[in-house]
């Protein structure tokens, strides 16, 4: 009997350390990121005025709180930007009382994920042309989402009744759980099917475009980039694998690398957004000997005069797919 027990401490022990692992990775990984979109993330979100992408970006790109575990004790001793670092110091205030401490936490974490959620139903509604339709729809899963998931967190904490002290090197009482309540497994379900959902879409517009372009690879590598592979590596692998085989010990690894990659997928899509409606860059084109850049398929299809004219001619002809306002008008726009 004592032998099982001390296997079960050094299993829980290598699964805290195999979760601070996971944690320290998706910190670098978000460090690394933050890093090679530095230029852009000044020139597309910073030099602009206030609008809802700088309000929206502001409280994406946060690294998740760094959680070393032992045993059921979590501290959160990283130093975090933007949102997420306001969201500590919020719960900082909570800390010494014991339920509303988890509680807080789970709150303000799941306001960081339901605002990644806002801002791929964006995408996914500019995909789509705007439709007013489509946004009402949108709209209402992402807040279903986000409450159905307020309302588990709170009843499931709400539910501990037993608590006790684990001594005097860790202050405080913690929940005394034999096995993880019935109702927290149903945190999976929205977030799922809000992303199957989004995912369908993206991807039935994304077959759209293919068929419609079948030489103009920028949509297709448009998608891959921001959608397709971001997605397996979100959902696909780590939840799956960790969710199917994993033990309860590990059920929180998933949720530093989930943080870290969604808010890798909500940045870069504001950031490729704001780059395709700035007027002074040059964005990808679509044309069917290739993929090049506006200004240098502009001067081909200007360099070939007709009658005296410069006109373009049905091979070299050049969707831009800039906005067409002026910088002044970009700087200051609400979006």
């Amino acid at each position: 009997m004592g032998l099982d027990i001390f296997a079960e401490l050094h299993q829980l022990l290598e699964d805290t350390r195999t979760t601070n692992y996971l944690t320290a990775a998706s910190l670098s990984v978000l460090a690394y990121d933050q890093l090679i979109t530095l230029e852009d993330e000044v020139d597309l979100i910073w030099k602009r005025g206030i609008g809802v992408t700088k309000v929206i970006y502001v409280r994406i790109p946060s690294p998740p709180s760094v959680r070393l575990q032992v045993f059921t004790y979590s501290i959160n001793p990283a130093a975090n930007r933007y949102f997420t670092l306001a969201a500590i110091a919020f719960n900082a205030s909570f800390m010494m009382r014991e339920i509303d401490s988890d509680k807080v936490f789970w709150i303000t974490s799941n306001l960081v994920i339901g605002t990644i959620e806002f801002v791929l139903a964006l995408r996914v509604w500019i995909l789509f042309g705007r439709s007013r339709v489509l946004l009402v729809i949108l709209s209402v899963l992402v807040v279903g989402e986000v409450t159905s998931i307020f309302y588990v967190l709170v009843s499931t904490i709400s539910s501990f009744k037993t608590f006790i002290h684990l001594g005097p090197s860790l202050p405080g009482c913690f929940p005394f759980l034999l096995s993880v309540p019935p109702q927290f497994q149903f945190t999976a379900i929205a977030p799922l099917a809000v992303a199957c959902i989004m995912f369908g879409l993206t991807s039935y517009q994304c077959i759209v475009r293919y068929l419609e372009f079948r030489t103009q690879m920028p949509v297709m590598e448009l998608f891959i980039r921001d959608g397709f592979f971001w997605f397996l590596g979100a959902v696909g692998s780590v939840n799956l694998t960790i969710g199917t085989r994993g033990r309860e010990t590990l059920l929180e690894a998933i949720t530093a690398p989930s943080l870290a990659i969604y808010s890798i997928i909500a940045s870069r899509a504001l950031i490729n957004i704001q780059g395709l409606g700035r007027p002074d860059r040059s964005p990808v084109v679509f044309s069917s000997s290739g993929v090049r850049n506006t200004a240098s398929a502009r001067h081909e299809t200007e360099s070939q005069p007709v009658g005296g004219s410069k006109v373009a001619t049905g091979v070299n002809s050049v969707i831009d797919i800039r906005a067409t306002h002026s910088e002044e008008e970009w700087k200051t726009g609400w979006y």
